[in-house]
């Protein structure tokens, strides 16, 4: 792993109080656009993404067919309200692009990927990144696996 990789997962890993999420949408957009995670050409990262739905709403990081809706804190407040913001997100490109996405809900430093079925927002994977260990439990890897998953069977729970 590069040490430009490395400064950006310590500093996604690090969830200081103040970071702003619009901060944390950019380290996740950097890291995406240079790690090797093997993307297809067809696979273009892109930030505040507009749903074609009629709403202003925007979707924050789109790779693929991985939605990111990145928050401040996710230890902060009930998840509930955002796991709905995300599964209309996720449900509109299914019926907008007609592929299967997935969803990924991340501060920076937790990362939790989410698979929709039959209109339920189902959380499949979850990982924690280390300011310690920024090799381990990689942001890379929950995006890389996001797009897999995307493209093939659905992931299931536990």
């Amino acid at each position: 792993m590069t040490s430009s990789i490395e400064a950006i997962i310590r500093r996604l890993a690090s969830r200081k109080p103040m970071r702003p999420e619009a901060t944390t949408q950019a380290d996740i957009y950097m890291l995406l656009t240079t790690a090797a995670l093997g993307l297809d050409t067809d696979d273009v990262v892109t930030m505040e993404s507009q749903l074609a739905d009629g709403t202003r709403r925007r979707i924050d990081i789109e790779a693929g067919h991985v939605v990111i809706e990145v928050k401040k804190d996710l230890r902060a407040g009930d998840l509930t309200d955002a796991e709905k913001q995300l599964a209309g997100y996720v449900a509109q490109r299914t019926k907008e692009l007609g592929g299967r996405y997935v969803g990924i809900l991340t501060d920076g430093t937790a990362w939790r990927l989410y698979h929709l079925a039959d209109d339920q927002l189902s959380c499949v994977s979850e990982l924690e990144l280390s300011p310690a260990r920024p090799g381990q439990g990689r942001a890379t890897d929950m995006a890389r696996v996001g797009n897999g998953d995307a493209r093939k069977d659905p992931p299931r729970p536990g």
